[in-house]
């Protein structure tokens, strides 16, 4: 039949076995407009052309002015930070993902992390942390790949939302709580089932602890 679905850097190989009957052969081998399929066949496309016009405000994000927005130090000294010892983790990374996975989580966040040092060299650092977080998201959709690249897309894209209007420690903490439903929305996965919404429900969870009237 052919491969019907690959890692493209998996480490190692992968077998998959089915149980199939004479019926179900046939209909893997039938023709299909899956383009990604062994045996695809052509569709019918419609020369007919139909024009809407879509509002600015739908497509264009904000974009804060260089010329108006003080730098952001400490974002910044955070973000190198965690690319630098994402980097330092590629191998480690690697090995924890061979005993259950294909291998290749390090590479992933490796692959992340240099595309966020790239952004930090050519583009002023937003101000805003909800305008951050929106950057980050669109980078790390297009840039990092994988499952992780799109888990970590909806993080950031549902975290950045209560960000927009307050930006203090109770802010902080709602978009954490926003970015983990999303996850947990979309991925399936619910805190203890050993993913990385495990660590993210952790730090949530001192958030939350920092709110309180004696919190230090």
């Amino acid at each position: 039949v052919g491969s019907f679905m690959t890692a493209l850097e998996m480490a190692g190989v992968s077998l998959t076995l089915l149980q199939v009957d004479e019926e179900l052969l046939i209909l893997l081998d039938s023709d299909t407009t899956a383009v990604a399929w062994s045996k695809p066949v052509r569709m019918s496309v419609t020369r007919q052309k139909r024009q809407r016009a879509v509002p600015q405000e739908c497509c264009k994000e904000e974009e804060p002015d260089p010329a108006k927005v003080p730098p952001s130090p400490h974002m910044r000294l955070i973000l190198e930070c965690v690319c630098s010892k994402m980097l330092s983790l590629q191998e480690q990374l690697n090995d924890l993902d061979r005993a259950a996975g294909d291998g290749d989580c390090g590479n992933t966040h490796a692959q992340a992390a240099i595309a966020i040092q790239n952004w930090l060299d050519a583009k002023p650092l937003p101000q805003r942390p909800y305008q951050l977080f929106s950057s980050l998201a669109k980078l790390l959709l297009e840039k990092m790949g994988g499952s992780s690249g799109a888990l970590y897309g909806l993080f950031l894209t549902a975290a950045a939302q209560p960000l927009r209007t307050d930006d203090d420690l109770a802010a902080w903490s709602l978009a954490m709580d926003a970015g983990i439903n999303a996850m947990m929305r979309y991925g399936g996965a619910v805190p203890g089932d050993r993913t990385m919404l495990d660590s993210l429900w952790a730090a949530a969870k001192e958030l939350k602890a920092l709110k309180t009237p004696k919190a230090d």
